[in-house]
C-alpha cells in the first residue's frame, strides 16, 4: 500500500483527572524571568518593566494510578511549571494595592527534598519551628515571623546567581495536581503544590 493512501489511528490525549499526592519526576529546570507588565495591562504600578528571576520546571507524571476523563484516552504526562525565585510584585485587585508573591513553590520543594525550613523573628534571629502532629516543621507563632531558604538547599540546587543547576533533573517528588480550563487552550493540568512523599507510600 503506498504511503500516501495509508492511514493512522487517532489517539486522543487528555490531562489527567485531579489527583492528590501524585508521583512526578523533574526532568529539567531552567532559569527564566518574569517581567512586570504595564499597569494598564494589569501589572503592578511603580514596577512596570522590572525583571525578576524565575524558574521553569519540565515535569513528567510517573504515577501509575492516574485516570483521564474519557476511557481509551492517553494521559498527557508532561507538563511545565513556573515558579518565582525572587519575590514578585502584583496588583491586588481587591485592595488596589501592590503586594508581593512569595516563593511558596520553592519552599515546598525545599521540604520535599528533605531540607529543614528556616524561620526568623522580627529581629532577624533564627527561631525554632513549630512541630505539627505529623512531624512537619512549620512557622512558630509570633510577631514578624519570616521564612527564608535553608542555605544548604540553595547551595545544593542553585548557582550563586540564582539559576537552577543540573541537580534538579531526575528528582522524584509528589504534587497535588488540578485541572485548569481555558477557552483558548482547553483543559490542562496544573501543579497546585509540591509535597514530600505521603507517609502511606
Amino acid at each position: 500500500m503506498p504511503w500516501q493512501s495509508d492511514s493512522d489511528e487517532v489517539v486522543l490525549t487528555e490531562p489527567i483527572l485531579a489527583k492528590k499526592d501524585c508521583k512526578v519526576e523533574i526532568v529539567a529546570a531552567e532559569a527564566t524571568e518574569w517581567k512586570v507588565k504595564e499597569a494598564s495591562k494589569g501589572g503592578a504600578p511603580g514596577h512596570e518593566g522590572e525583571v525578576y528571576k524565575a524558574m521553569k520546571l519540565t515535569i513528567t507524571i510517573t504515577d501509575e494510578n492516574v485516570q483521564t476523563e474519557h476511557e481509551g484516552s492517553r494521559p498527557r504526562l508532561t507538563l511545565e511549571h513556573q515558579c518565582n525565585v525572587d519575590k514578585y510584585p502584583y496588583l491586588d485587585k481587591k485592595s488596589g494595592t501592590v503586594k508581593w508573591l512569595g516563593r511558596a513553590n520553592l519552599y515546598e520543594l525545599e521540604e520535599a527534598f528533605g531540607f529543614d525550613p528556616v524561620f526568623t523573628n522580627g529581629e532577624g534571629k533564627t527561631v525554632e519551628p513549630y512541630i505539627g502532629r505529623t512531624g512537619r516543621k512549620m512557622a512558630p507563632k509570633g510577631e514578624g515571623i519570616k521564612r527564608s531558604f535553608n542555605p544548604a538547599f540553595t547551595s545544593a540546587y542553585f548557582t550563586s546567581e540564582g539559576s537552577p543547576n543540573l541537580e534538579w533533573a531526575g528528582k522524584t517528588v509528589y504534587a497535588d495536581i488540578g485541572v485548569e480550563e481555558s477557552e483558548q487552550y482547553g483543559a490542562k493540568n496544573r501543579i497546585q503544590r509540591f509535597k514530600k512523599a505521603p507517609i502511606s507510600v
